[in-house]
């Protein structure tokens, strides 16, 4: 479990940078060189590796080499999985039951109003 959580959280780190997201905006349209994100971006090539290294490990995008070039272009199934990992942190069922349970003091049926 602990490794799932690990991997959710690389995830989400992927995400919450602004630079990622712009690699992702880029690449939403299609696949992309690694010197078209450098250009349009307007930052130096081995940042462009950090950030592009980081969503790839992610599961985010896709990363495919042609000689001395590299491509990159979303990964559908990892923002597929992006989506359900968030459904199922913040599914409502899950949150009744929890809301629903006597086993601490937030709990509904022990709170002061409903006295």
């Amino acid at each position: 479990m602990a490794t799932t959580f690990s991997q959710n959280a690389l995830m989400f780190k992927a995400l919450s940078d602004p630079i990622r997201l712009e690699i992702l905006d880029l690449l939403s349209d299609g696949e992309k060189c690694a010197c078209v994100l450098i250009e349009r971006l307007g930052i130096a090539q081995p940042s462009v590796s950090y950030h592009t290294n980081i969503l790839f490990k992610a599961g985010l995008i896709h990363r495919r080499q042609e000689g001395k070039w590299a491509f990159f272009s979303i990964n559908e199934q990892g923002f597929l999985h992006a989506c359900q990992t968030i459904l199922a942190i913040t599914k409502l069922d899950k949150h009744q039951t929890l809301l629903n349970s006597s086993c601490c003091s937030c709990s509904p049926s022990l709170s002061p109003s409903s006295s």
